[in-house]
C-alpha cells in the first residue's frame, strides 16, 4: 500500500500478478477491482498504523518490521472494530462522491 504512487503499472508486472492470481483477485489501478492512486485516506494503513509505528526514530528495517508486528500483535478488539467502522464510513463517502478523493468531507464532518 503505497500512497502518492502514480497510476502506472508495468505491463511486465501486470502480466507476472494476472498469471499467479487472476485479473479479479488483484485490486489495482487498470483491473477488474480498481483502486485509485494516491487514496492514503481510503488506506486503514496510512490512517490509523503508520502513526503509531512511525511514532518514534526507526534505525533500520529490522526494527521496522518488528514495531509494525507488535503493534499489530497489540491491536484491541474495540480498536479494530473502530478503525474498521471509520475505513467503511470512509468507502462509503467516497462510492457515495463517484470514487474521487474526499478527504473534504471527512476534515469538515470530523469522520
Amino acid at each position: 500500500m503505497q500512497d502518492g504512487t502514480s497510476k502506472h503499472i508495468a505491463y511486465p508486472d501486470k502480466r507476472l500478478l494476472s498469471m499467479d492470481f487472476g485479473n479479479n483477485t488483484i485490486i489495482s489501478h487498470y483491473f477488474p477491482t480498481n483502486w485509485p492512486p494516491r487514496s492514503p485516506n481510503r488506506n486503514p494503513c496510512d490512517f490509523w498504523l503508520k502513526r503509531v509505528v512511525f511514532s518514534g526514530p526507526i534505525a533500520n528495517l529490522a526494527e521496522l518490521k518488528t514495531r509494525i508486528k507488535q503493534h499489530i500483535q497489540n491491536i484491541s478488539t474495540h480498536t479494530h472494530r473502530s478503525v474498521e467502522e471509520h475505513a467503511i464510513s470512509r468507502f462509503e463517502l467516497a462510492a457515495e462522491n463517484g470514487g474521487y478523493h474526499s478527504e473534504h468531507f471527512f476534515s469538515f464532518f470530523g469522520v
